[in-house]
């Protein structure tokens, strides 16, 4: 029983320990993190991936945390978040009367936590719990944009760029550019580039220096003036962007 205990201790110090990065991270570096030996590591690396808790990368091989154990603790990380974040929202809800995004990232994909949705007839429903490819939402520039590099370099070559709009970046080189662009501004642009006729625009939030979310303004192109659109830029980079250090969010 004793040996037995032993191993899920050091598997949960694992998963502990993956939590502590916001990117897939290396066997050697996990190794250098636990301290535990190697092989002994990679034991309960392969059994966490065949018990899908973690995620293996097909080409690297580096390891992060799996949406099914994101799942089973995000309730109480999300509700923390939301609550921190919701009176920012508010705030921007009653500025525009426009859709008002929050998301964090997941993987490739950037995950909608919670919306509130405009009343106007015109608009962009997203769903709670809903995913979107990063690389072509406002939401996941604005986190991706301010990631360390060696995070970003990663998550820039993981998966193909397929086409959601013909205004989609193809090409990685493109992407970079893009993101250089939100890191220089502040905030993030998606022109039609995730769904033809809305525009969205998002900033990043922080914690301890660390993207985390990102808040965004879905607006309808139609809608979209250039008044409208200087009035959202300046909110956004007047929005406080500092999550509290102790929110307890990965």
């Amino acid at each position: 029983m004793k040996s037995s205990m032993n191993s899920i201790e050091k598997g949960l110090f694992v998963l502990e320990s993956l939590t502590e990065f916001d990117f897939p991270v290396s066997l050697k570096v996990l190794t250098q993190r636990t301290r535990l030996p190697k092989p002994t590591l990679y034991r309960i690396l392969q059994t966490l991936v065949r018990t899908e808790y973690v995620t293996q990368e097909s080409d690297q091989g580096h390891y992060a945390i799996s949406p099914k154990l994101a799942e089973i603790g995000s309730s109480q990380r999300h509700s923390a978040l939301k609550e921190a974040v919701l009176p920012r929202m508010e705030r921007l809800y009653h500025a525009f009367a426009e859709t008002v995004n929050l998301g964090v990232l997941v993987g490739t994909n950037v995950q909608y936590l919670h919306v509130l949705e405009t009343e106007k007839s015109l608009r962009w429903i997203v769903r709670p719990g809903a995913q979107d490819a990063y690389y072509c939402t406002a939401l996941g520039r604005a986190i991706a944009a301010f990631l360390p590099h060696e995070a970003q370099e990663r998550l820039l070559v993981q998966g193909k760029l397929e086409r959601r709009t013909p205004k989609t970046p193809s090409d990685v080189e493109h992407l970079k550019r893009i993101l250089r662009q939100a890191r220089d501004n502040g905030w993030a642009l998606d022109d039609e580039e995730n769904a033809v006729g809305v525009v969205c625009f998002a900033a990043p939030l922080f914690r301890k220096g660390t993207p985390v979310a990102a808040v965004s303004i879905s607006v309808p192109k139609s809608r979209l003036t250039p008044a409208l659109k200087s009035e959202i830029v300046q909110a956004l980079e007047s929005l406080d962007k500092d999550l509290p250090t102790s929110l307890a969010y990965r």
